[in-house]
């Protein structure tokens, strides 16, 4: 892995040191208010079931997250996140901004 790389030529270089066949570059995102875990599994007993939670570091560090069986409205959406613990975080902590939960 690698972070914060600035140019084109940055990016080659560290790929040609990765022993991969094939790589996925993002554009790096700062000042985020949080960052989210969003993930869709089919399980064989349930169907697709939509997971939420508290993303990055704090995936492994909190273990907060909330299932929902599929499909689900906004509504459902918005209540599960309200019942994670970062929930301060995106509404909106210490006078920083809240997330924008309609994109969420």
């Amino acid at each position: 892995m690698a972070l914060s790389l600035a140019s084109a030529e940055a990016v080659r270089e560290a790929a040609a040191r990765m022993p991969a066949q094939s790589l996925l570059v993002e554009e790096m995102i700062v000042g985020a208010v949080a960052e989210l875990l969003v993930g869709v599994v089919r399980d064989p007993a349930h169907g697709f079931v939509l997971t939420l939670g508290a993303g990055g570091v704090l995936a492994e560090l909190l273990a907060d997250t909330v299932s929902l069986l599929l499909p689900v409205t906004e509504t459902d959406i918005r209540a599960a996140l309200s019942r994670l613990r970062i929930t301060p975080l995106l509404s909106g902590y210490r006078g920083r901004p809240g997330a924008d939960m309609a994109a969420v």
